[in-house]
């Protein structure tokens, strides 16, 4: 398999990845998309080639109508601009090193550019199928909100002054307009009424989800209930695993790739016979040697072996194998698929368990060499505003200087918090600070990541991580619930052919 394939294969896999975690747990649009793309586009500014378009002739063509039986609500193309770009920016960010193995060019028109997952869709049309159903949530939700009679408008607005002010920042960092800086990341006629407008919409569907999240409370009764109900969910294992494929040349016929498979198989029953991850590691060593293998592949090889925090999946025979009746650590398994002719012989290292350990709370404030010039300067304004924080270290003080200083603009709406935290979810060295022996509530210092300079508040141990996962999902499910029924009440309908006329 080539590099490109590789990467062409990871990439659909985290799409499949992405969509499914969708479908079970938290709507994609609250993890901050919207809101935290305004500082990821702008410390990169992504110009594209936008198409000479008037404001004021995106501003008159309606492409989104959102109704129900006493209200409506209507977006322009200036609006949908902004959302389009949001997507856009955010995969170039994440994917930016992969995108010419996946045939995206960013210098040229999207409409012009095959996706390369086929079906005749461009780049663009793969785009707006993204933005259309993050906008559709983003509606319904908003119109369920004021047939709801919630109002959160003070808190909507203050959070649309924040990311305007954060915009004006960046603009400022890299000698532009406010004007002229809106324009290079979303495209020409978009202007800041209509980015104004998008950020409403967002902050009050979001406003409204955590108003409904916050209402949903369980007993420990059922959160029990629930775990024994969906344990392979929530109870994670590790294994070892070495594949051994059959070798035959490229016209072998069946016969003789069955024969090659065989071979195959013989070999493994002596991986087979190892009864402890020691001599199963060993094993391969010895097996990869005696293939002329150099040291690195050697290397590269046995780091491969290990697989850790496995979650149940039907689709693999290993995952069924893990949680037979009677299994047992170092119990070992060969699985042969012999529509692929190959065979991998599996040992477990651990047997499915809930994780037990207490989750944090912390909050944080970024700051970054993007906005600042330079590491140095960076982290001397968190060295300020740390000092200006002990001279009032109270949780709302901080919330203030999140809201005046921080980067991380997907945690503004939190005042820079984040909940129920598990090992490993944040960047290294934010995690290894965070669950630090000893770390106590209240302590605050400064802890530099690949992304900056963060002044970390701890606000104290949480739920046990299994606990805090199963509330996740009892959440999520009452919400997709919830939506359902809005969902009934609420339509949204696309104009494609208006759609098809966004400058991109």
């Amino acid at each position: 398999m080539s590099k490109a394939d590789r990467i062409r294969r990871a990439h659909a896999e985290e799409i499949a990845r992405l969509q499914q975690k969708k479908k079970t747990q938290t709507p994609g649009w609250v993890y901050g998309l919207i809101a935290g793309v305004i500082g990821t586009v702008a410390a990169v500014v992504i110009v594209i080639l936008a198409l000479q378009v008037t404001g004021t002739t995106l501003r008159n063509t309606v492409s989104v109508v959102g109704s129900g039986d006493d209200d409506r609500m209507e977006i322009d193309n200036a609006v949908m601009c902004y959302y389009y770009m949001t997507n856009y920016s955010q995969y170039v960010n994440t994917y930016s090193s992969y995108l010419s193995y996946l045939g995206l060019d960013t210098s040229d028109s999207l409409k012009t550019q095959e996706y390369y997952g086929g079906d005749g869709k461009t780049w663009f049309e793969y785009f707006a199928d993204q933005t259309k159903t993050q906008v559709k949530e983003l509606v319904i939700t908003a119109m369920a909100a004021k047939q709801a009679g919630f109002n959160a408008e003070d808190k909507v607005n203050e959070h649309i002054e924040s990311a305007i002010e954060n915009m004006q920042g960046y603009a400022d960092k890299n000698g532009y307009t406010l004007k002229k800086y809106i324009t290079l990341c979303y495209g020409t006629g978009v202007r800041e009424g209509d980015l104004r407008e998008a950020l409403k919409l967002y902050y009050t569907a979001q406003a409204f989800y955590d108003h409904l999240n916050e209402s949903y409370n369980y007993t420990d009764a059922e959160i029990d209930a629930y775990f024994a109900e969906n344990a392979k969910d929530f109870q994670y294992f590790d294994l070892l695993a070495y594949t051994f494929k059959a070798e035959y040349k490229t016209d072998a016929t069946t016969k003789e790739k069955e024969a090659a498979l065989e071979t195959a198989k013989k070999t493994a029953e002596g991986l087979l016979a190892c009864k402890t991850p020691e001599e199963y590691k060993a094993w391969v060593e010895k097996y990869l040697k005696d293939q002329e293998k150099s040291d690195s592949d050697i290397e590269t090889a046995l780091e491969d072996l290990v697989s850790e925090d496995l979650l149940y999946n039907e689709s693999y025979e290993y995952s069924k194998w893990i949680y037979e009746d009677g299994r047992k650590v170092n119990d070992a398994t060969l699985i042969v698929d012999e529509d692929g002719y190959t065979c991998t012989v599996y040992m477990v290292t651990k047997l499915p368990a809930r994780y037990e350990y207490n989750t944090v709370n912390v909050r944080h404030i970024l700051f970054t060499k993007d906005v600042y010039g330079s590491d140095d300067k960076a982290k001397a304004k968190a060295e300020e505003v740390l000092a200006a924080f002990k001279k009032d270290a109270t949780v709302e003080n901080f919330e203030k200087l999140v809201q005046e200083y921080s980067e991380d603009t997907g945690s503004l709406l939190t005042g820079g918090a984040y909940e129920n935290v598990t090992q490993g979810y944040m960047v290294e060295e934010f995690n290894d600070w965070i669950f630090a022996e000893g770390r106590q509530t209240g302590d605050c210092e400064i802890v530099k990541t690949s992304y900056g300079y963060h002044i970390i508040y701890f606000d104290g141990v949480s739920d046990p991580a299994w606990k805090a996962a199963v509330i996740s999902s009892m959440k999520s499910d009452d919400y997709a619930e919830a939506y359902e029924g809005f969902e009934k009440i609420f339509t949204v309908e696309f104009d494609d052919r208006k759609l098809s006329k966004l400058p991109f």
